[in-house]
């Protein structure tokens, strides 16, 4: 998208980022930010259906990571974002890019978000 900005004579454009639009395979048939999001959005699907998990998408700069935390649990959510590397899908840890498991191994990625994130704290009596 263009914007015009008009402060002097000559008229100057400049590029705003799009979210809407991949920011990289731009022209291809299945830009690498739309099969991000559709793997993203298989784990958000399967990670909601434990009942001690809370999950969701959430775009930053254009690029979507899902956030989960346990119920009953203080702390920051592990967030999981998903890159494409040697020729295949992973989902990794969104702040260091650590592999968690391929995209085709979904079951396998929530046991590892699971046994990663803080359990619930037990009540003293």
């Amino acid at each position: 998208m263009q914007v015009p900005l008009t402060r002097s004579a000559p008229r100057i454009t400049f590029d705003v980022m799009d979210s809407t639009r991949p920011r990289e395979g731009a022209g291809t048939a299945d830009p690498p930010a739309s099969r991000r999001r559709q793997h993203l959005s298989a784990l958000d699907s399967a990670v909601a259906e434990r009942p001690d998990l809370a999950c969701g998408i959430v775009v930053r700069h254009g690029i979507p990571t899902l956030h989960v935390v346990r119920y009953g649990c203080a702390g920051r959510p592990l967030k999981i974002g998903c890159d494409f590397d040697a020729g295949t899908w992973w989902f990794v840890c969104a702040h260091d890019g650590r592999k968690i498991a391929p995209v085709d191994d979904v079951p396998g990625a929530v046991r590892l978000i699971d046994g990663a994130l803080p359990s619930r704290a037990r009540r003293s009596r």
